[in-house]
């Protein structure tokens, strides 16, 4: 699964994760985000940007994806 984070100059960079991996990323990521100031939140920040841009990839599809293997 690709991950896609926001490094220095607004570019991306895709890291390959497994489903187990990316699910930690994202909670760590929700985690950090639970604990921001109200200033801090913006779109430019790097942790909200991945969450946002992850949140609704193909991280979504392969949580769909994967619960289906157990139905």
């Amino acid at each position: 699964m690709t991950l896609y984070f926001l490094e220095a100059g607004a570019q991306m960079q895709a890291l390959q994760f497994s489903l187990t991996e990316s699910i930690l990323q994202i909670s760590s990521t929700i985690f950090t985000i639970s604990n921001m100031e109200m200033s801090q939140f913006s779109e430019t920040n790097v942790d909200v940007f991945f969450l946002m841009y992850n949140s609704f990839n193909n991280f979504y599809q392969g949580l769909l994806q994967s619960s289906q293997y157990y139905v």
